[in-house]
């Protein structure tokens, strides 16, 4: 009644794709010919999804009366278009429960191993599984993501699954989290060498949002990306993040940053710090800072997202101070700017044929662009 199995699996190649149904989307069914024929492959696909239920359900079937231990050895299996090479891992069933131990694998140029826990009854899955030396951008082509980066990373995945309602998203129903790092590549969508060209043009501008032009085409080359992410229910929490390039150090607020993978809403705050001594010219005014600290929120969807840097909370640092100083200096100059126009005005003679006018007060004329010669534009005012 309560048989113990022993066995040993091994295969040159296993598809699970054609065990496991449910797996891959359906095939398009080829459009009907003029006369309103089907096409002979559309009978046949019609034909295989039964077999393939079949198939899973007499797996499942047999899952839940088996007891026993197992090894599996297989050279290459292929799942979701992803290929897996030398898999070896060790199977314990003990009725509708599945543990599948010591899995490894050659996985994206790179090691893969661990544990996993099937519970085939409840259809729960708790996955942890350490990646060593796997490149990035495969690894997001495999789990269905737009490629956006390039590297080398290694990191820990532990991944729970709950039983998914019929029809409804999985990661909805998803728990986990994932930390290591990457290094040596890309991000595609930004550039960060023309902001940081010249960090004091952008001391001119005050807090305003402005839109954030993501483009496929352009590349941020970086060093070191270290990453401690949390999945809960379709949300990404960011509780540590930080990516290292040449021109800065860009991190995340720890614990506010969120990607919301179900509607691909995402609020990130966190700064840019500059990695290279930054001077300041004005008005002859030389200033040296060694670092630079922006504060900056991204907020939106990749492809339409708003950037806003917090300038109110520089007011403390050396380039607050020295953005308070050239504000100074251009009130100033407006002040002598507006009293010399007044002055002006009152010492040039009434026309007796036109009527006198009011000589413009200082809280008038301070309205007034400062000339020229003062060394701020009107444009540079507005922007300060």
């Amino acid at each position: 009644d309560e048989p113990y199995v022993s066995f040993a699996v091994g295969a040159d190649s296993v598809n699970l794709d054609e065990l496991i149904d449910n797996v891959s989307p359906a095939p398009a069914t080829p459009a009907a010919n003029a006369q309103g024929e089907k096409p002979p492959q559309a009978a046949a696909g019609a034909e295989a999804k039964p077999t393939t239920t079949a198939v899973r359900n007499l797996v499942s079937d047999l899952m839940g009366s088996l007891v026993g231990s197992g090894t599996a050895s297989l050279k290459q299996i292929t799942y979701h278009g992803v290929v897996y090479n030398d898999v070896t891992a060790a199977l314990n069933f003990t009725r509708n429960q599945l543990g599948i131990t010591n899995i490894k694998s050659s996985i994206f140029n790179g090691q893969v191993e661990g544990d996993a826990l099937v519970n085939m009854k409840d259809s729960e899955t708790t996955t942890k599984l350490n990646f060593q030396n796997v490149s990035i951008e495969p690894l997001l082509k495999g789990l269905g993501m737009s490629p956006v980066m390039t590297g080398t990373g290694t990191f820990a995945l532990v991944f729970s699954s709950q039983n998914v309602p019929e029809g409804a998203d999985w990661l909805a129903h998803a728990t986990g989290s994932l930390e290591g790092e990457v290094h040596d590549g890309t991000i595609s969508g930004f550039d960060l060498a023309p902001i940081f060209a010249d960090p004091a043009a952008y001391a001119n501008n005050i807090e305003q949002a402005g839109a954030w032009k993501y483009d496929m085409a352009a590349k941020t080359p970086y060093q070191t990306l270290k990453a401690k992410l949390a999945l809960d229910k379709g949300e990404l929490h960011f509780a540590r993040f930080s990516l290292l390039t040449d021109p800065v150090l860009i991190e995340a607020d720890d614990n506010l940053a969120v990607y919301n993978l179900m509607n691909n809403q995402f609020s990130f705050p966190g700064r840019f710090v500059t990695r290279q001594p930054v001077t300041l010219n004005q008005d002859g005014l030389q200033l040296s800072i060694k670092q630079v600290s922006l504060p900056f929120e991204l907020t939106g969807t990749p492809a339409d997202a708003q950037f806003k840097v917090k300038w109110q909370r520089l007011n403390n640092s050396p380039l607050g101070q020295f953005v308070k100083q050239r504000k100074a200096k251009e009130a100033e100059a407006q002040k002598q700017a507006a009293d010399q126009a007044a002055a002006t005005q009152n010492a040039t003679p009434a026309d007796a044929s036109t009527p006198s006018t009011t000589p413009a007060t200082p809280e008038s004329a301070q309205d007034k662009p400062a000339p020229a010669a003062s060394g701020a534009t009107p444009s540079d005012a507005s922007r300060s």
